[in-house]
């Protein structure tokens, strides 16, 4: 029985995937019919990055009109591959000629790649939620979404609203499936960044081609953010398509490759507040090409097509709070509940540039070799890598030929350019946000290999295994630790309960209470997609922990989630509050559930003075 649910359950998954993917692909066809593609590797990827940020635009425009419905995406699906009918009858002939010419060992050798390439993420895609920054805000917004039908403002959360297009197809696929298929997302941002390079890097012939599609696959950390509910993965795709298509602008002149590239930074832009740099980097990069070339249409062009494409989020994000980039810049308009620490240094420095400079000087003084050794930190160090997955070594062993090429190569100067200013703005940070960057820098890898290594045959298959071995065995490693997949309910609640701390009481809330209950949760912030009622607790916001955790008595701790309308408090026991020590606790908090470390408690039903 078990065999059997495992096939049901990984062949429903690899279906949905193929129908998001035909979806997107056939979104970015249609509207790109009249572009002609260097190749079908690049008209692949192109069109699936391009549809892929359109259905999030358009996801999220359904729910800004309250249309979030199940049946209205799926409609939407099926017309768009009713539509796509005669494309197909179009290019089948040619796709059927295409595999009568190639030869045996290419098959092979195409589908061995493929597997590599695909299985390991797909494999890990298939477990249930457990990133803590997915199951903190992430899901919780597509499954408040997908349960309103509609984008709402989110006060409970850490962060109440972002730039959320990523999320929008997260809602999709709750909306018509379940949250695993919600990790397909990332896979296929992750997937089609490959191909992308693939397509770009074959310029340079097959081999660098390959090697840079394997050297990006080959990062842990690329496989895991392709994996689970984070939006990094569809950051590096926008990144990478963003500077790339840029580049062919500027190399050709065609307006379709720099309305491609305003897209592409536009979609980032909706993705993360990241994606903003992309934007402002690319316009003065267009600015500096029509001061040069007299072209003086391209930046008034390249500006209003990425900011027409931003721009709902920042209008919602405005509307909503008064503040389209919020909660970030709170001294220019106006404080919130949601205070960051990258807002302290802002006021610190005086300006967004200012704090990025006086941080990195600041790293660089206070330990010039760590400094020094980043990039082999981000291969191998735990304190740097805070618990993610590491980047892939062949980053630090071919890094002086990357920036060797980054500097000589005048084709990708200006991306090179780029490419390294964002690195320096976002490091030092949380490393996800170095992806895009790695994504981009894997072009140079592949072609840096090609150029050092002029043996042919055998030792192109070798190099590729190679560069793909860092991902496939930290991935078979993950594997091994998490055992079989949760194919059943059962298999899942067991994994959950061992995952994610505080899951148990949660679900024994949801069956009890349905959606009917509040609960206060003190440091299980994470757990927050996990509970249907309202969830409360986290480290900013107005239910933040310090308001809990400054109560020294009982009634004043009763009082004070009493005011936040709670109904149930959930605690660790390694979470020393003064409060539950109290003689007077007993009669206002009464112990529900104890497990391990986690205790739930349930608020008295009674009315107590000021």
């Amino acid at each position: 029985m078990i065999a059997l649910a495992t096939i049901g359950f990984i062949g429903a998954h690899l279906l949905a995937f193929l129908l998001l993917a035909s979806t997107c692909f056939l979104l970015g066809r249609f509207s790109t019919w009249r572009i002609v593609f260097r190749s079908q590797s690049e008209a692949l990827a192109i069109r699936t990055m391009l549809g892929f940020g359109l259905a999030g635009e358009l996801l999220f425009l359904l729910g800004l009109a309250r249309l979030l419905y199940a049946w209205l995406v799926v409609l939407l699906v099926v017309l768009v591959h009713l539509a796509a009918v005669p494309l197909l009858r179009e290019s089948w002939p040619r796709i059927r000629e295409a595999w009568r010419s190639s030869t045996a060992a290419a098959r092979w050798i195409a589908a061995a790649f493929l597997s590599a390439a695909f299985l390991p993420a797909f494999t890990l895609a298939l477990y249930p939620p457990t990133a803590f920054d997915a199951t903190l805000y992430h899901l919780p917004y597509a499954a408040t979404f997908a349960r309103e039908h509609a984008v709402v403002f989110i006060d409970t959360l850490r962060f109440p609203l972002f730039p959320q297009l990523n999320e929008m197809l997260f809602t999709g696929m709750l909306l018509t499936y379940d949250d695993v298929a919600t990790h397909l997302v990332q896979l296929l941002a992750l997937l089609t960044t490959a191909c992308l390079l693939y397509a770009w890097a074959s310029r340079y012939g097959q081999r660098a081609a390959l090697w840079a599609a394997a050297l990006w696959l080959g990062n842990p950390i690329a496989l895991y953010l392709g994996s689970v509910g984070y939006v990094d993965a569809g950051l590096a795709l926008f990144f990478t398509g963003a500077l790339l298509c840029w580049i062919r602008w500027n190399e050709g002149g065609e307006q379709h490759w720099l309305l491609l590239s305003a897209a592409s930074a536009g979609f980032a832009a909706g993705t993360k507040y990241h994606g903003l740099l992309v934007i402002v980097a690319l316009s003065i990069a267009t600015l500096w090409r029509s001061f040069r070339e007299r072209r003086w249409k391209a930046i008034p062009t390249f500006i209003v097509a990425a900011a027409l494409l931003a721009s709902p989020f920042y209008i919602r994000n405005y509307v909503e709070t008064g503040n389209p980039v919020f909660p970030f810049l709170s001294r220019t308009f106006g404080v919130n509940e949601w205070p960051t620490g990258v807002d302290r240094e802002i006021e610190t420095s005086g300006s967004v540039l200012g704090a990025t400079l006086s941080a990195r000087l600041g790293d660089l003084r206070e330990d010039p070799a760590a400094a020094a050794t980043y990039l082999w930190r981000l291969s191998s160090d735990r304190r740097t890598l805070a618990g993610h997955p590491p980047y892939s070594p062949f980053y630090l062993l071919l890094a002086p030929l990357i920036v060797w090429l980054a500097v000589t190569r005048s084709g990708l100067r200006v991306a090179a350019v780029i490419a390294f200013a964002y690195l320096l703005f976002v490091s030092g940070r949380d490393v996800r946000f170095i992806l895009p960057v790695a994504a981009f820098f894997a072009l140079y890898g592949g072609e840096a290999l090609d150029r050092l290594l002029t043996r042919r045959h055998a030792i192109s298959v070798l190099i590729t295994l190679l560069l793909l071995s860092p991902g496939l065995a930290w991935t078979a490693r993950l594997l091994w630790q998490r055992g079989p997949l949760p194919v059943t309910s059962s298999m899942r609640e067991a994994y959950l309960s061992e995952h994610v701390s505080g899951y148990t009481q949660l679900v024994q809330l949801n069956r009890q209470h349905a959606r009917d209950y509040t609960i206060y949760a003190l440091g299980f912030e994470n757990a927050a997609y996990f509970a249907e009622g309202r969830f409360l607790g986290d480290h900013l916001g107005p239910y933040r922990f310090e308001r809990v955790r400054a109560q020294t008595d009982a009634p004043s701790l009763y009082r004070e989630l009493g005011a936040m309308r709670a109904d149930y408090l959930l605690v660790n026991a390694s979470e020393r509050l003064p409060a539950l020590d109290d003689p007077a606790s007993g009669p206002l908090f009464e112990p529900v559930a104890t497990e391990g470390d986690v205790r739930l408690f349930r608020l008295a039903d009674i009315t107590m003075g000021p």
